[in-house]
C-alpha cells in the first residue's frame, strides 16, 4: 500500500511533476490516487502557483478532488482567482452577437450551456411562470441538465422545496443559491436537496428573475462548480442570460421550437409523472384506473413521439418540456 504523499514524503516540485503527468495522460485512477494520498494544503498551494495549468485538466482534478472531499470550499474560490478561469463581461458580447442564429429555444439553450461550460459551469435552465385560469403554470424554455438528474429532481420532489423558483418570485436582482439559502432556516427537505445536489458536482447556482406586467415572470439559472462571487463574472452572466431568455421568448418558447407539446395527450404525461416516482405500469393502471395494458400503451405511445428509447428518457424529456 502506497504511503500517503506530504511535504515530508516528497517535496512539492515532485509531486507537481505526478499531477501534471497524471493531467497530461488523462490517468484517471492515477489522478484519484494523488488527490486522495495528498495533504489539502500541499496540493492547494502547488495549483496555486502553477497558474499555466489549462482550465480543462484544472476543471479535471478539481472533480477529483471534490469527489474525495480533501479540499474545502475555500480551496475551489482561491484555485479559481488564481487561474483566471471566471467569466468576463467581453465574453458575453460574441455569444450574445449568435444568438439571432438560434432558430429554436433548443438550439439557443444548447449554445449557452456550450458558452458557460469553460468556466466551471454544468448546465443551465430556463423558462417562464404565468398565472392561467387553471392556476400559475410553469414553461422550459430549455434545460440542459442531464435527464437522471431531472428524473431524481422530480421523482424527490425537489421541484416544491428548491429556494430559486421561490426567491425569484419576489427578487428582482439576481443571486446565488448559496444567498438564497444563507438568508432563512432550511427545512429537512432543502437539507436533502442540498446534499443531493452538493453529491452531483453542484457547488453553486446563479439566478437570474425577468419580471413581466401581471406578476408573470422568466428565470434562467446556471448551475456552478465553484461560488459564483466575482462581480464581472456575474455581470456577464447577468446579460448572456437576460439574452438568451428574451432570444426564447421571441422564439415562441417551448411551445413555438417544438411540436412535442402538441403531440402529447393529456393522459401520456399522466402516466410518465408516476414512472418518475418509480411505479410500474401495473401500479400506473390501478392510480389512474386503466389496465396495466392500457398504461403501458400510453408510456410506449409517448417514448415513440418524442424520439427517445427508454421510459426513464421520455419521463426527463416531458419534465424538460414543462408538463410536469
Amino acid at each position: 500500500m502506497a504511503a500517503p504523499l506530504s511535504a515530508s514524503h516528497a517535496d512539492k516540485s515532485s509531486f507537481s511533476i505526478l499531477l501534471s503527468s497524471a493531467l497530461l495522460l488523462r490517468n484517471m485512477y492515477f489522478l484519484a490516487h494523488l488527490v486522495d494520498q495528498s495533504r489539502c494544503g500541499c496540493l492547494g498551494e502547488i495549483i496555486i502557483e502553477n497558474s499555466s495549468l489549462p482550465c480543462e485538466n484544472y476543471r479535471m482534478m478539481m472533480h477529483y478532488a471534490s469527489c474525495y472531499k480533501r479540499l474545502q470550499f475555500y480551496s475551489f474560490v482561491s484555485i479559481t482567482q488564481s487561474l483566471d478561469v471566471r467569466m468576463k463581461l467581453e465574453d458575453s458580447l460574441p455569444f450574445i452577437g449568435r444568438l439571432p442564429c438560434c432558430k429554436s429555444s433548443q438550439e439557443a439553450g444548447i449554445a449557452f450551456s456550450d458558452f458557460i461550460r469553460p468556466h466551471g459551469f454544468l448546465a443551465a435552465a430556463s423558462g417562464e411562470s404565468r398565472e392561467t385560469p387553471d392556476g400559475r403554470s410553469w414553461e422550459f424554455f430549455f434545460n440542459t441538465w442531464p435527464f437522471e438528474w431531472l428524473c431524481q429532481y422530480q421523482k424527490n420532489d425537489y421541484v416544491r422545496h428548491d429556494l430559486i423558483p421561490v426567491v425569484a418570485r419576489v427578487s428582482v436582482q439576481p443571486f446565488t443559491w448559496r444567498e438564497a439559502s444563507a438568508a432563512r432556516e432550511p427545512t429537512a427537505k432543502q437539507i436533502e436537496h442540498y446534499e443531493w445536489a452538493t453529491g452531483l458536482g453542484v457547488v453553486d447556482a446563479f439566478a437570474v428573475p425577468i419580471h413581466y406586467p401581471a406578476g408573470d415572470f422568466g428565470l434562467c439559472v446556471s448551475i456552478a462548480d465553484h461560488w459564483i462571487e466575482d462581480p464581472s463574472e456575474r455581470n456577464a452572466l447577468q446579460i448572456a442570460s437576460m439574452f438568451v431568455h428574451q432570444r426564447c421568448r421571441e422564439l415562441g418558447g417551448q411551445t413555438g421550437a417544438s411540436s412535442a407539446p402538441t403531440l402529447l395527450t393529456p393522459r401520456e404525461p399522466e402516466c410518465l409523472r408516476w414512472v418518475l416516482k418509480g411505479k410500474s405500469d401495473t401500479d400506473i393502471g390501478r392510480i389512474l384506473g386503466i389496465s396495466h395494458t392500457t398504461a403501458h400503451f400510453h408510456i410506449e405511445r409517448a417514448k415513440k413521439k418524442l424520439g427517445v428509447k427508454t421510459r426513464t428518457q421520455a419521463a426527463a424529456t416531458v419534465v424538460s418540456l414543462g408538463y410536469l
